[in-house]
């Protein structure tokens, strides 16, 4: 691993560290905190597993449009 990589990898762990310390922390965790966080997850392609009867399908069923697509206005 060169350098710049584990420069790379270092400032990741240390996002993702810091995020989930703001998280546990309910003095700090804020709106803000869960955005950056579910922004990390989208950069980095994180994805829930798919669980049958979850609250995630169950949020899936009550847009008004279907997931994956996207109104723009």
């Amino acid at each position: 691993m060169t350098n710049k990589e584990q420069k790379l990898k270092d400032m990741w762990d240390m996002t993702a560290d810091c995020i989930m310390d703001a998280l546990s922390d309910p003095e700090r965790n804020t709106a803000g905190w869960v955005q950056c966080a579910l922004r990390f997850l989208q950069d980095n392609n994180a994805n829930a597993l798919e669980v049958p009867n979850s609250k995630k399908e169950h949020i899936a069923k009550l847009l008004p449009f279907p997931t994956g697509e996207r109104k723009t206005g």
